[in-house]
């Protein structure tokens, strides 16, 4: 069958018949079968990515190419490459255009964080390439733009152009200002609490919560501070009270089922703790990755710089003991200028508007160097990245520091991958498959 051809402008001839001119034919007339591929293609490629980098890492724009240009050397004519169309990606599905003021202003918003337009009014924020950071940061300038603070929960409720700008419109309606974040509201199950890592967000547990299912409820909980509305916390154990009761406003007895990845699993750590001290029974402590040191163990920077220069990556290859020489202002110099590079802060930002999300892992930082835990009566559930780095004395241990605190012993669950891996495709799998099968241990859910 004949391929649609685009409309030709007035006035103009199509390409002479004959071999040397079918290439030129290319140009006047579409082909559904390349785009439907096109657009599949892109789909994989950035699934491919996810697997393999961070978010912010993560192109929004692919350009598909028959082939690389060749210079006459054969070697790759990097001025031939196009440049990427800003255009809306293929994959992204219909477009719905703003409709109020509301809805251009936060959809130019997009446009701009996101670098390609049109976005329309119903398009996800994170399908588009949008990761936390950049959520934090498409936020503020929500705010700079409407004079209006939505709370970074409203983007678990529905993360489009039309949702946000209803809220700006009628600021009645927001979620509460809340450190409980519902992730997954279905299932009939008793809920379970993940508590944010160091940056205070919880955005990462998002594909953790879709892998687990409808069985039950799934609750982030989320640092105070990362609005900016309020200063950050930096006592674990007043953190871990705050999350006590918020956990208590949902589900106001045990058993309690908790988790956490990172240093979220020290916190985890305190709020079981605290919850098992008043009586109440914990069914599951599922710590992701989690370490602790021995009691006899003073913290030290060797112990939580590693962590720095996860969350802020760099490719100047800066070594522990150069960062350690800094001062604070020097601290807080280079990591603003890393933010930038990793597009958590905006080039033209000064260093008295550092990113809130910096603030709340400074003060979580401050809050497990001073934090002294005490042994907990029950069972702690491990999951172990099974690719732990070597220069970590804690990371050479099977359970990784936490025998010394478990009195209920350690039970230990293999994950594939690198910490960083642990909560993204396709490791999450695995961590979701395992976690799914201790929470129905715990809280054994018969069919309806």
């Amino acid at each position: 069958r004949r391929r649609s051809s685009r409309a030709i402008p007035t006035g103009a001839s199509p390409p002479a018949q004959g071999p040397a001119s079918r290439r030129e034919w290319a140009g006047w007339a579409n082909d559904p079968l390349a785009q439907a591929v096109s657009r599949q293609l892109a789909v994989e490629l950035r699934q491919h990515l996810r697997q393999r980098l961070p978010e912010y890492m993560i192109p929004s724009a692919l350009v598909m190419l028959d082939g690389l240009p060749r210079n006459a050397q054969g070697k790759l004519d990097r001025g031939a490459l196009p440049e990427p169309p800003g255009l809306r990606p293929e994959w992204s599905g219909g477009f719905v255009p703003p409709r109020n003021q509301e809805e251009q202003i936060i959809a130019e918003i997009w446009e701009r964080l996101l670098g390609f337009s049109p976005v329309g009014v119903r398009d996800d924020f994170f399908e588009l390439g949008g990761h936390s950071m950049l959520a934090v940061r498409m936020i503020a300038e929500v705010q700079q733009r409407t004079g209006r603070r939505l709370p970074l929960a409203s983007l678990f409720q529905q993360a489009t152009v039309e949702h946000l700008a209803r809220l700006v419109r009628e600021p009645q309606i927001c979620p509460p200002e809340s450190s409980l974040i519902p992730l997954s509201r279905r299932g009939r199950g008793r809920p379970f609490f993940a508590v944010h890592p160091a940056g205070g967000t919880v955005f990462c547990y998002q594909r953790l919560a879709e892998l687990l299912g409808h069985d039950r409820p799934v609750y982030g909980l989320q640092a105070v501070g990362v609005d900016g509305l309020r200063p950050p916390q930096n006592d674990a154990c007043q953190m871990a009270a705050h999350y006590v009761a918020a956990v208590r406003s949902v589900q106001p007895h045990g058993p309690y089922l908790l988790g956490g990845w990172s240093l979220g699993g020290n916190l985890a750590f305190e709020v079981a703790r605290q919850l098992a001290e008043t009586g109440e029974p914990i069914g599951l402590l599922a710590l992701l990755d989690s370490g602790a040191l021995p009691p006899e163990h003073e913290p030290n920077e060797d112990d939580f710089l590693p962590l720095v220069l996860d969350l802020f990556p760099g490719d100047d290859d800066m070594t522990l003991e150069q960062l350690r020489q800094m001062s604070p202002q020097e601290h807080l110099e280079y990591f603003s200028q890393r933010a930038m590079q990793a597009g958590i802060l905006l080039p033209d930002a000064g260093l008295d508007v550092a990113s809130h999300v910096f603030d709340v892992f400074k003060a979580t930082l401050q809050a497990m160097w001073e934090y002294r835990p005490r042994p907990y009566p029950g069972k702690i559930t491990l999951f172990r990245s099974q690719q732990q780095p070597a220069s970590v004395e804690i990371a050479r241990d099977p359970y990784l520091g936490w025998g010394a605190w478990a009195q209920g012993g350690v039970e230990v669950h293999p994950i594939p991958g690198r910490h960083t891996e642990m909560v993204k495709e396709p490791n999450v799998r695995v961590l979701a498959r395992l976690l799914r099968q201790c929470l129905q241990q715990a809280d054994p859910i018969t069919a309806a």
